[in-house]
Order: C-alpha cells, then structure tokens, then sequence
C-alpha cells in the first residue's frame, strides 16, 4: 500500500453549515500515492547508475587496449607478424587501429562515467555532458546510415574490385586473406568462381589438377575440383561441393 502523505485542507466560513458540522468540519482531504512514483524514479536512476557503470568499464577496457597496442613495442613485433603472415594485411594497419580503439574508448569511457557519476550525485551539468554524448552518437549513427544508402552501390562495387584485384593475384602460399574470407562466408570468388581462370596460381599451371583454392570446397576436394572444371556459367546451377559468389554471401 503506498503510503499518503499530501494532505491539504479548505476551510470556508461561507461554506454551508452541513460541511462545518463535526462530520465534515470543512475539510476536504486529498490524498496522493507519493511512494509508487518515488519508488520509479529510484528504479530508472539504479538502472542508469548500472549500465553506465558497464559503458564505463568497456570504455576503460578498450582505452586500455588501444594504449596497449600503441605503446608496448613487445606486443606490437607480434602482432606485425600474425598480421603480414597469417592476415596478409601490411603492417601500418596497426596504428591506426590503435588510435581507432584510443578514440572510441575515450569517449565511451568519458560517456559512462559522466552518466554514472551524475545519476549518483544527482548532477545536471555531468547528466548535461552524458545527453550531449549520447546526442553526437545519435547523430553520427544517422550520419552514417545515410551515407552508406546513398553511396551503396559504389561502396559495394569498391569492395568487389578489391576482391577481383585479390583473385587475380592469388596464389597458393600467398594469398591467406582470400582464403579466410573464403572459409569464413563459404564462398567463392567476387562474382563468380570462374574468376580464378585469370589468377596467377591457375595461368602458371603450377598445380595441374588445381581449377579453385581449397578454401572455395565444402568437403570434398577432388569432386570440388572436378565440379568447378565444367565452368558452370551461373554460381546458382553449381553442384553441392563449390561455394557460391561471394557477391552472394559478403
């Protein structure tokens, strides 16, 4: 039961008498639940306090990362060559995705710590700088989200380009990245999997039996071979072994 705790009285000397009597003595009562809406507010204020607290943390974790990353030359020699080797990726990738994670652990940290920390004392200049964070996400969410409809068709034929570009150069011990997307997204090639015609690996004649990278067989190697050999016109009439486009797929 909430308890009542506004009570206000009206007395009126005009009044009729029946409401001067000691039944009514001129008073009306009005009685408002305060406790229920006070026990909302406490809710909503402990759930900001609690997810603002986890925001906070993250922030701080990825902050630390990225300093980690940035910093520590031990770490850095490491991940230089899981990047170039395994990845295929140049080097001077890892900078800047130090900086990225400096950035966006900074301010995730900063929009945490200002929401939990002004939910706690209360404050409204802190809960002012935790609306105004949360504000320029929104912003550049939306930001985003319309320029990539707008320039999605040229985005998608940037990104199949670049994968035509990786096909052609593919060779078997130097192309790891082709092969872990490949793996990743079961597919083959950008648009189609005859493209592998015009890689370096199939026009050396290096492997004769060689039509497709592994990475573009579900299970059965040879059938994959053999399947990809019949230079199918459509990725859509390919048999079970071959993956389809990657077109498709990414």
């Amino acid at each position: 039961m909430p308890e009542l705790v506004r009570t206000s009285t009206v007395t009126d000397e005009n009044a009729p008498l029946f409401l001067n009597s000691d039944k009514f003595l001129g008073k009306i009562v009005v009685d408002t639940p305060i406790m229920a809406e006070g026990n909302c507010a406490k809710c909503s204020r402990y759930l900001l306090i609690v997810f603002n607290f986890l925001f906070w943390v993250c922030g701080g974790g990825l902050l630390g990362i990225g300093l980690w990353l940035r910093f520590d030359n031990d770490i850095y020699k490491k991940l230089e060559d899981t990047v170039q080797l395994e990845l295929d990726l140049p080097s001077d990738v890892i900078f800047p995705a130090a900086y990225a994670l400096i950035a966006a652990g900074g301010f995730i940290f900063l929009t945490g710590f200002c929401g939990c920390c002004g939910a706690i004392r209360e404050s409204f200049c802190m809960l002012g700088v935790y609306i105004t964070c949360l504000i320029i996400v929104i912003l550049a969410e939306l930001a985003a989200g319309i320029y990539l409809a707008i320039q999605r068709a040229d985005l998608e034929d940037m990104f199949h380009t670049h994968l035509l570009s990786e096909v052609r150069n593919y060779t078997i011990d130097n192309n790891s990245s082709m092969d872990y997307i490949q793996k990743q997204f079961q597919c083959c090639g950008s648009r189609n999997y005859s493209e592998y015609e015009e890689s370096i690996q199939f026009r050396t004649g290096q492997e004769s039996s060689w039509v497709v990278p592994e990475s573009c067989c579900k299970s059965n190697i040879a059938k994959c071979q053999k399947e990809a050999e019949l230079r199918v016109e459509f990725p859509s009439q390919l048999y079970s072994e071959v993956y389809k486009s990657c077109k498709w797929t990414l």
